[in-house]
């Protein structure tokens, strides 16, 4: 076989050798989990834990935040794993953490103090004349929101017959 013969032949198997092993290399990046390395820093244990913790069920939502903004911070910023429970025990839900043993640790005071700092929410009940809902309300909603708005409340106007039961007739 002669010299460009052989070339024409090896370049195109050199290349395609060369872009696999690339390729595995990214792939090798692409699909290891955070945290995963190959050496362990010294005095730094390697070895994973998980921690259980319970969390009140009213705290639960501001621990996971809206579309789980606020799990998914403290994940990223401890590498660690959370995870709740479905179903509720005892008004709590809960929480299990897995990583390594400091960032689990971290990820716990994180979780606790969201559940310790979480606002208090009061509920009140104003009756109001019937006649004077359409103006608390306003046109297409505008007044409601504003007082929504620039008092930091949710205002939810309920009519007094949605409160009451009456029988139904069903035509048939």
């Amino acid at each position: 076989m002669d010299a460009s013969r052989l070339k024409t032949l090896i370049l195109p198997l050199g290349g395609a050798l060369l872009l696999s092993g690339a390729a595995g290399a990214m792939y090798y990046y692409l699909t290891r989990r955070d945290g995963e390395e190959s050496e362990v820093a010294p005095g730094k244990s390697s070895v994973w834990t998980s921690v259980k913790v319970e969390v009140p069920v009213q705290a639960v939502g501001v621990v996971i935040g809206r579309q789980g903004s606020n799990i998914r911070l403290i994940q990223d910023s401890t590498n660690t794993r959370i995870k709740f429970s479905d179903g509720e025990e005892n008004g709590k839900r809960m929480c299990a953490i897995l990583g390594l043993p400091e960032n689990v640790r971290l990820a716990r005071q994180l979780i606790m103090k969201a559940v310790d700092e979480q606002p208090v929410v009061e509920v009140s009940e104003v009756k109001v004349p019937n006649m004077a809902i359409s103006r608390i309300i306003g046109r297409n909603g505008d007044t409601v929101r504003s007082i929504s708005h620039s008092t930091g409340v949710k205002v939810t106007v309920v009519k007094e017959e949605d409160f009451t039961t009456s029988p139904s007739s069903s035509g048939g």
